[in-house]
Formats: C-alpha cells, structure tokens, sequence
C-alpha cells in the first residue's frame, strides 16, 4: 500500500530540488554575460550531454558496480577527488590559469569548444 503522505513529501521535496538553480544554472549564466549566446549555448549542450551520459552508466547499471564493489568505488572517488584539487589549484593560480584559453586571443573562445567542456 502506498503512503500517500510519504509520497506527497517526496513530489513536493523533488519539486522544490528540481525547481532551485544550480551549479549548472550559474555556468550558463556566467558564459552568457561573459561570451555571449553561442557560449552560453555550447556550456548547456556541454552540461545536457554530461547529464546524459551520467544518465547512460546509470542505466547499464554503474551504480549497482559501485555498489558491489569497494575497488570501483574507491577508484572513482579518488579520480574525482584528484579532479577537483586540480580544479582547485588552478584558481588559486589566478583566472589566467583557469580559464583555459577562455581569453579573446584564444582560438578556442570563437569556437565554443572552452564552454562545452
């Protein structure tokens, strides 16, 4: 038998997570008032396509792998710890070195290709 009290606090909760802006919402927002539309457009084709590909290992079950196995998941767990300590000395070392290209001399801000990724 169903809950419907529980239910309804899971739609309203679901709702409420779904409906707040997020990291994703300020990437786009910051590449549309830094670069433009195009840029804008390419970070949420970037962001979409990242959601489905997490969506795809989902569904062929890398989450039931993680599950089972403690190996697996300490590797990924350490990939991406390793990822966001990159992520993070590189804005300490100052916007020049985060931005990846992201400057107007750069071939890559005409392209698109620093916003997708």
């Amino acid at each position: 038998m169903v809950d419907f009290s529980l239910l309804i606090a899971f739609v309203v909760t679901a709702s409420i997570l779904t409906i707040t802006p997020g990291v994703d919402t300020a990437i786009v927002l910051r590449a549309t008032a830094m670069d433009g539309r195009k840029q804008a457009a390419m970070a949420a084709l970037g962001i979409a396509l990242g959601c489905l590909a997490w969506g795809t290992a989902a569904a062929f079950g890398l989450g039931v792998l993680l599950h089972a196995s403690e190996a697996a998941y300490a590797v990924v767990k350490w990939i991406g710890a390793t990822y966001l300590v990159w992520v993070g000395i590189k804005l300490l070392a100052g916007p020049e070195a985060a931005s990846d290209g992201n400057n107007p001399d750069s071939g890559s801000h005409h392209h698109g290709a620093s916003a997708f990724w």
